[in-house]
């Protein structure tokens, strides 16, 4: 969890808390102002809404071992159990914190904390800049409790430790932040941990503002978990150039080891879903399984968020309903993450109504030491044969003797099949470092994408759609919750989607919909993304594939296609390392160029321009120009890769018959500059040219002859004005003063748009000013009517200030802000 996880909280469409930093929300504040379309439902919401029994507990009757304990996340409330300190500082002498004193790229310095007296005590006090350089790295046992305490007193909540378990052992374990052990779990270049590393992130409860607190996370280490990294996290320390003077005291880290009832208690505690009852401590929505090294199935569920019902046996759960017609239950199950091999568990589902029980489930699960019965287990059952009855549900986990069984049913949702006249599907694919000028229907020479230029003959293109951001969490992010970076803040890796923030998944669910979303991505696990989604696979993978993709989607379309569904898809081609199948590798370049360069696929480059296992790449410091060519023809060969299964998944939806209701969007998060800069390959930084934020956009309807096929926008858009697009497309109702973002829909029209390249473009839309900014790196730009603006605004750095015409200056390599001050 993103918070501690014993915290319940509700999920509310409110941003007003994150308004008023005086340049990101002038400029946002001139955009609205602009815009002026209004956003109105199409279709009423489906009336037969799927039954989430896991947050339907209200009227069920509960017997679980989990009512005889307290939920307890604290040792003062759960006295005798058994523990013993391994890391304790109360700061009163100055050689108790030992922190790295220089780092690397933009955090260079002296780093931001330092022991000092504040009042008549000593703590350790964080003033701003450098936050990942004030940490404490320790050794942890694999599969085990620890309590993680500290104090603290600060001006700026948005500061705070995080707990982030890491797999790397440590090698100088006696001495706290080893120099070597800081080399090995940090990257230097990234100012984070190495990648790879990072295993899950656990934060602290949001403190209080100018007042002494005291919090505690508890942490049961996964299989692989070797270290834990103790960091400060300020989200904001970028954009402000403000002292944040926060202080810590009585940082204590313990591992315990709790008794069968006190393990419990910790239990009842974890991963509660947002909004649940946590004296019940039943209802869950968490990464509830081991994570494993492994990502292959079945084990890569084990990464899978979900909302869940915790079932220690024995544990009987009575839902009185009164069951649809033609329903069925669709549930998964599985042992709990703290589960230990000999442990097992004897699921059952029976249903009871008038002179009737029927015994419609049984299955038992061992856990094995290989890690078997460590994974989630689909099924279903029918329940067409009591349609209309009202009945008595009962979901019951028994124990086998001498055996623990703490069990989980995942998701179980009563649902029925979707109905013609339902309101629509809706697959939202999201394409990772796509720039629009690489796709064959934006006017690039090559054929990359005919799949995805037939998928824009049947809706509408965007000609010119800006992202927000020009990497990646920024970027879905907005995508996601129709804001900027500077409000929703996920602006590096350890920063998530607050959970106050109303997310698109969540709108959908809360309308209805199924919701799935698979994303073997780093910058998209564990950080807020799976809010909203009744499953949401978060890998941390850096070379995965399309077909991996496409294969999970395959396997959830074949158990809810027939269902009304909400279904992301995150495709990491073409963002290096370029690992397509060969047919791809030589479709626009030569085996023989990357043999004479020495190049092997996949290969990554570094942020400082290194190519890692390739020494004929670079000489003196600079790309060779046969590696330049290389590299935008593996590019290019990634995106046909990419466009081939895209039509595979476009051809599944046609097989299964969903393509006519299902609304398709076509986005990416950012583009990629490709030596367009000199030497520079990649994304990020303060880049924010067209090569990095220009991105494809395209929507096709679902049926109806009030669409247009085959149209082309001229306007100039942003990305994330798809999310209250299709909000509006399935007719879900939401408040459009909580978004940033705009909706599309008169665009869409019939009488909208131009449908032949040439033709005049209809003014139904206006132009809309764009905003990209990297917020960690203190850049932002505003595109307008053929304009661009870009500021960089680094604290304690001079203000930087660039102009570009782009009609005189497509290529954006001319400043004219000294005639255009």
């Amino acid at each position: 969890m993103r918070r501690n996880e014993h915290s319940p909280g509700g999920i509310k469409p409110s941003v007003s808390a994150l308004r008023g930093r005086a340049i990101r929300y002038a400029l946002t504040i001139a955009a609205l102002l602009w815009l002026g379309v209004g956003s109105a439902g199409l279709l009423p919401a489906a009336a037969a809404e799927p039954i989430r029994l896991a947050l339907e507990l209200d009227g069920a009757k509960i017997s679980s071992p989990l009512l005889r304990v307290e939920a307890v996340g604290s040792l003062r409330d759960l006295p005798g159990v058994r523990s013993h300190s391994i890391l304790k500082r109360d700061f009163e002498s100055d050689d108790e914190a030992v922190f790295p004193s220089s780092g690397s790229g933009d955090e260079a310095g002296d780093g931001g904390c330092s022991i000092a007296k504040r009042s008549d005590e000593r703590a350790l006090h964080y003033r701003g800049g450098a936050p990942y350089r004030c940490l404490f790295v320790i050794a942890v046992e694999p599969a085990s409790h620890y309590l993680i305490r500290r104090r603290i007193h600060t001006d700026a909540p948005s500061v705070d430790f995080a707990v982030m378990e890491s797999r790397i052992a440590l090698q100088h374990a006696e001495r706290l932040n080893h120099p070597k052990d800081l080399e090995r779990v940090l990257n230097p270049a990234l100012v984070f941990l190495a990648h790879g590393s990072l295993i899950y992130t656990h934060h602290f409860d949001k403190p209080d503002r100018d007042r002494w607190g005291s919090d505690s996370i508890h942490v049961f280490t996964t299989p692989h978990t070797k270290s834990l990294v103790i960091m400060i996290q300020d989200a904001e320390a970028a954009e402000s150039p403000k002292a944040r003077n926060t202080w810590f005291d009585d940082v204590e880290v313990q591992r315990l080891e709790p008794r069968a009832r006190q393990e419990l208690a910790l239990f009842k505690a974890y991963g509660l879903a947002p909004g649940s009852d946590p004296a019940l401590g039943i209802a869950k929505h968490a990464q509830l399984l081991p994570v494993s090294g492994v990502v292959e199935p079945p084990f890569d569920v084990n990464y899978e968020f979900r909302h869940a019902l915790f079932a220690p046996a024995p544990t009987v759960i009575r839902y009185p309903l009164e069951l649809p017609e033609n329903a069925r239950l669709q549930f998964s199950y599985a042992m709990f993450k703290a589960s230990r091999p000999g442990d097992a568990v004897q699921f059952r589902i029976v249903v009871a109504g008038a002179g009737h029980e029927t015994e419609l489930f049984r299955r038992r699960i061992v856990v094995r030491a290989s890690g078997e019965g460590w994974h989630w287990r689909e099924a279903s059952v029918d329940l067409a044969a009591f349609g209309g009855e009202t009945v008595e549900l009962r979901l019951e986990t028994t124990g086998l003797p001498r055996a623990r069984g703490y069990a989980l049913w995942g998701n179980p949702i009563i649902d029925t099949r979707r109905a013609s006249d339902d309101p629509p599907n809706v697959l939202l694919i999201g394409v990772d470092t796509l720039r629009a000028d690489r796709l064959s229907s934006y006017g690039y020479p090559r054929k990359t994408s005919p799949h995805i230029d037939a998928l824009a003959t049947d809706g509408v293109r965007f000609e010119r759609a800006l992202s927000n951001s020009n990497w990646t969490a920024p970027s879905f992010a907005s995508l996601l919750t129709g804001l900027t970076p500077s409000q929703h803040l996920v602006i590096h890796r350890a920063s998530a989607i607050a959970p106050e923030i109303a997310t698109l998944a969540e709108y959908f669910r809360d309308a209805g919909w199924l919701t799935r979303g698979v994303a073997y991505k780093p910058y998209l696990y564990n950080m807020g993304f799976e809010q909203g989604f009744d499953t949401w696979l978060g890998v941390p993978a850096f070379a995965s594939t399309a077909d991996a993709v496409i294969a999970k989607a395959d396997e959830w379309l074949r158990s809810h296609g027939d269902r009304r569904f909400l279904l992301f898809l995150h495709f990491n081609d073409p963002h290096q390392p370029f690992n397509q199948p060969p047919a791809f590798v030589s479709r626009y370049g030569s085996s023989e160029a990357l043999e004479k360069l020495g190049l092997e696929l996949p290969f990554t480059t570094t942020l400082l321009g290194e190519v890692a296992g390739c020494s004929s790449c670079i000489r003196d410091g600079t790309s060779v120009p046969s590696f330049k060519v290389a590299v935008s023809d593996l590019y290019d060969g990634e995106i046909a890769y990419l466009d081939d299964r895209i039509g595979i998944l476009i051809d599944t939806l046609k097989r299964r018959g969903l393509y006519e209701d299902t609304i398709i969007a076509f986005v990416s998060d950012h583009g990629e500059i490709i030596f367009e800069r000199g030497q520079f390959y990649g994304h990020g930084r303060r880049y924010l040219f067209d090569e990095a934020v220009r991105v494809p956009l395209i929507i096709k309807p679902h049926r109806g002859p009030e669409w247009k096929r085959g149209g082309v926008v001229s306007q100039q858009v942003r990305s994330f004005d798809l999310m209250p697009t299709l909000l509006d497309l399935a007719g879900i109702d939401h408040e459009s003063d909580t978004m940033a973002a705009s909706t599309l829909l008169p665009a869409l029209r019939t009488s909208a748009i131009r449908s032949q390249p040439g033709q005049a473009a209809s003014r139904s839309i206006e132009e809309r000013i764009a905003i990209s900014e990297n917020v960690r790196r203190s850049a932002i730009a505003v595109s307008w009517k053929g304009w661009k603006y870009v500021l960089e605004h680094a604290p304690g750095m001079p203000v930087e200030q660039s102009l570009y015409r782009f009609e005189t200056d497509p290529g954006e390599l001319h400043n004219v802000i000294d005639r255009h001050p």
